[in-house]
């Protein structure tokens, strides 16, 4: 798998300027921590699970969050290694986080390790994006996400927050500026029940 993920797969296909997109970056931690201080969710060790070259990371440090992200690609994770970011190759199941984000990841993942790392994922929050079929469609509705061979879970909107509901999390809609809903990306925050009452 990690092969699979080198320094060609984020130069290619839909990440052909995957590398210069840091500024992107900056306004999305912004505005979603801002988004989720407002309902003080925005406490706690923050992970980015598939933190691929780490600028998701570099953007929560700034904006002062203590951040360590997780991902399956060697080569990723050198190069967050050479920016001195905290990375490993697999999740600190030990930990409560007080959110993860999912960018871009879940669909990537074979059905069932992809359902036993969310079951055992122990977070307050977790935040995704991920291409959708549409309702009564088997395949995605974007083409850039079917041109993707690693995408490989095809699920609709209904489907994944059935997911999510099934293991006890409540799925909302997330529709801001630099991450929101259309017909061929959910992107939304996920509350686990069993977490929210903890206090950081």
């Amino acid at each position: 798998m990690s092969a699979i993920f080198g320094e060609h797969y984020y130069s290619s296909i839909n990440y052909a300027d995957y590398l210069e997109r840091g500024d992107r970056y900056d306004r999305l931690a912004d505005e979603i921590m801002t988004h989720l201080e407002v309902h003080n969710l925005n406490r706690g060790p923050v992970l980015d699970f598939g933190c691929a070259v780490g600028m998701l990371l570099e953007s929560l440090g700034k904006l002062g969050y203590d951040a360590y992200g997780v991902d399956v690609s060697e080569w990723a994770l050198s190069k967050c290694r050479e920016k001195d970011l905290t990375v490993y190759d697999k999740i600190h199941y030990d930990t409560t986080h007080g959110v993860t984000f999912a960018l871009d990841v879940l669909e990537h993942i074979p059905e069932k390790d992809m359902r036993n790392t969310v079951a055992n994922l122990q977070t307050k929050v977790l935040v995704f994006r991920m291409p959708i079929c549409r309702e009564g469609d088997n395949d995605y509705y974007l083409e850039c996400s079917r041109a993707d061979p690693t995408h490989i879970i095809r699920w609709t909107k209904k489907q994944w927050r059935k997911f999510f509901i099934d293991l006890d999390f409540i799925p909302l809609d997330l529709n801001l500026h630099t991450i929101y809903n259309s017909p061929g990306v959910y992107s939304g925050m996920a509350l686990h029940q069993r977490y929210l009452e903890l206090d950081f």
